[in-house]
């Protein structure tokens, strides 16, 4: 496929909505590899599929926790990133709330969402594994970045960790507001 054909094809989905009054909801994959910090460069095909529509969506998994990222840019509207939950009941995605922490990798976040319930908890390195049913040097060494990122610290006792001061403020901020 070309850009041509992509865009030629969605310009006149496009054209349609617009004449009509309606709104066309157009799926498409996403590439398997990695597409750097902007997941909108993660929609499969060229640059033509994503330059007609009036706004995008991509939804990203974080692994297998049930957690994803929705992710939305649109012409008349600003970005966002919201936080969602899959519930194997209703089998629906349902909102969160607005994303706070930044861009990072599947295995990252899934750390990260074992806090969000208790922005204050503080969690043992086994504790962390153990819930994600992951290898403990793989789990430390994730962390690790996770503080040299800036959103873990060293908890108040040797070998636990917890949210930083900032997103436990976010976290805690959100929970009153609710």
């Amino acid at each position: 496929y070309s850009f041509g054909k992509d865009y030629k094809g969605l310009a006149g989905l496009q054209h349609i909505a617009v004449k009509l009054q309606i709104a066309i909801l157009v799926i498409a994959h996403t590439r398997k590899s990695k597409s750097g910090d902007n997941p909108f460069n993660s929609i499969s095909g060229t640059l033509g599929v994503t330059a007609p529509p009036d706004c995008l969506w991509v939804l990203i998994k974080s692994g297998n926790s049930g957690n994803a990222t929705l992710h939305v840019r649109g012409r008349e509207r600003e970005d966002g990133a919201y936080s969602l939950n899959f519930n194997n009941q209703l089998m629906e995605w349902e909102y969160v709330g607005e994303k706070i922490f930044p861009e990072t990798t599947p295995e990252r976040e899934e750390i990260i969402n074992l806090f969000i319930p208790d922005p204050n908890a503080e969690l043992k390195v086994v504790s962390i594994y153990q819930k994600l049913g992951k290898k403990q040097n793989n789990i430390s060494s994730l962390i690790g970045k996770l503080v040299y990122e800036g959103i873990l610290e060293n908890g108040s006792i040797f070998g636990y960790y917890r949210l930083t001061k900032k997103y436990r403020d976010k976290l805690n901020s959100l929970s009153i507001q609710r």
